[in-house]
């Protein structure tokens, strides 16, 4: 009994000496890396050691370029303080493991008796400790280590849809840009036919019914750009916030899209293997089920026994001899006996077995589904691109011509050149569900986006006389 004694009260002394070190980011980073393009990659520690004026002159440098996915996932990164607050959920999480795996810090009691016929107090002193505590201390290291690792996977899937969520943000204000570009060129152009129809009603060649019509399509081009410049606003002003800037106008975003990248593969069962390993969720809903099989081999080693103490009592007697012996104390398993706890064990082990089950079945559902519907989409915009627009920029070169001929007059060719906007519109806004989508497919199969994207679209042009063309390059 003398050596179990010694030997825990060594283990206390060993406890006490445990120290809390600083958050350990580099596996944070190591597990984050793969999922973020390139700009990104590598900045989680540094970003935490920036002093704030280290911090501003990397802001500075990160706005001095129009921005790109990839750096606007690196200035959110520096710059957020969403994104910080994150990060430093791990310093909680280490010490919350840290306080897990302690022991229980041992009992000191003292007590003093009187003898009925008086005399001397006898003192009694005693030292003791939970003897449950140091059979299953290995076993609670081990639970409180892979609850740790569950908690980093967690952080890092918050991190990961947070930086994701930049992305899309940042496809979403490009993309409200883009509709704003091509509602104002519509507005031009319907300024033009208004413009026109205005002086042959002044030179009596067209009736006020007809001069009424232009206007009211002019009203209607500028209520639409109105929308489309609250839309831009609103979305700019989503992703600043998102990147920690107080102003919108703080950064510079490209007008358009990006085209679509040429040869695209996406190889559904390559991205759902690779997926089925590296997606955070799946990964979290496993490390859960890991921590709940040494749950429930943890209770069900502890058995019944709620309560097992040991520890060292001396006692001073009322002749002023002392006596020292070795105590043990247990709680008599009659009421409590873990059935609870053990119950519980097995029902989050279920619950973890079923959750595993439940995010592999979506991810094989989700995936191809996306991949479909992604595909569809690129089709769509390819349509536009390859026979739409083209063709109503045939239109139009044919109505100029015939116009140069004055075999048409001018509104017939300002009518062509509305319905090429028409598909300009439609265009853009396909474009930008393409991206939105393709952004999506990256965040459920763990798999970035290439951080060289395509060239931007070039928007037609429209000269002041409603006759200029220019058409755009893919």
């Amino acid at each position: 009994m003398k050596n179990l004694i010694g030997g825990a009260m060594a283990v206390l002394f060993l406890q006490g000496c445990a120290t809390m070190a600083p958050p350990d980011y580099s596996q944070l980073e190591a597990d984050l890396d793969p999922l973020l393009q390139s700009p990104a990659r590598g900045q989680i520690h540094q970003t935490l050691e920036l002093s704030e004026q280290e911090r501003f002159e990397q802001v500075d440098d990160l706005l001095f370029e129009p921005l790109t996915p990839g750096t606007a996932q690196h200035l959110a990164l520096v710059n957020s303080p969403h994104i910080r607050a994150h990060l430093h959920r791990l310093g909680i999480v280490e010490a919350e493991q840290l306080q897990a795996q302690m022991l229980s810090n041992p009992t000191l009691a003292v007590s003093a008796m009187r003898p009925d016929g008086g005399g001397r107090w006898e003192l009694g002193l005693g030292l003791s400790q939970s003897l449950l505590d140091l059979m299953t201390h290995s076993l609670r290291k081990t639970l409180a280590e892979e609850a740790l690792t569950s908690a980093r996977l967690d952080l890092l899937d918050t991190l990961n849809q947070e930086l994701y969520q930049v992305q899309q943000d940042y496809f979403h204000a490009v993309g409200a840009s883009h509709r704003e570009a091509v509602a104002r060129l519509a507005l031009n152009a319907a300024e033009t036919a208004l413009l026109l129809a205005e002086r042959l009603h002044e030179a009596g060649n067209l009736k006020e019914l007809s001069l009424l019509h232009y206007r009211d399509q002019q009203l209607q081009s500028q209520r639409a750009l109105r929308r489309a410049q609250a839309d831009a606003q609103q979305a700019q002003t989503t992703l600043a916030l998102r990147l920690g800037l107080e102003h919108p106008a703080m950064m510079e975003l490209p007008v358009t899209l990006p085209q679509l990248p040429n040869d695209e593969q996406i190889d559904v069962a390559a991205l759902t293997d690779h997926a089925l390993t590296q997606r955070l969720d799946l990964r979290i809903a496993r490390q859960v089920q890991a921590v709940a099989e040494h749950r429930q081999a943890f209770y069900a080693r502890q058995g019944g026994i709620t309560q097992w103490d040991i520890g060292i009592d001396v006692e001073r007697d009322s002749d002023g001899g002392y006596s020292t012996g070795p105590s043990m104390s247990i709680g008599l398993p009659l009421f409590d006996r873990n059935q609870a706890r053990r119950a519980g064990a097995g029902a989050q082990l279920l619950r973890a077995d079923a959750l595993v089950n439940a995010r592999e079945l979506e991810l094989r559902t989700q995936l191809p589904d996306l991949a479909n519907r992604l595909r569809l989409t690129r089709t769509n915009v390819e349509q536009l691109e390859q026979q739409v627009i083209p063709q109503w920029q045939r239109q139009v070169d044919l109505r100029l011509r015939e116009y140069n001929f004055m075999l048409v007059g001018a509104f017939e060719l300002l009518n062509a050149r509305a319905r090429e906007f028409d598909a300009w519109r439609e265009h853009a806004e396909t474009l930008e569900q393409y991206w939105i989508q393709r952004i999506h497919l990256a965040m459920i199969s763990a798999t970035p986006l290439d951080a060289a994207l395509p060239d931007a679209v070039q928007l037609p042009s429209v000269q002041a006389g409603g006759q200029g063309h220019e058409h755009h390059n893919h």
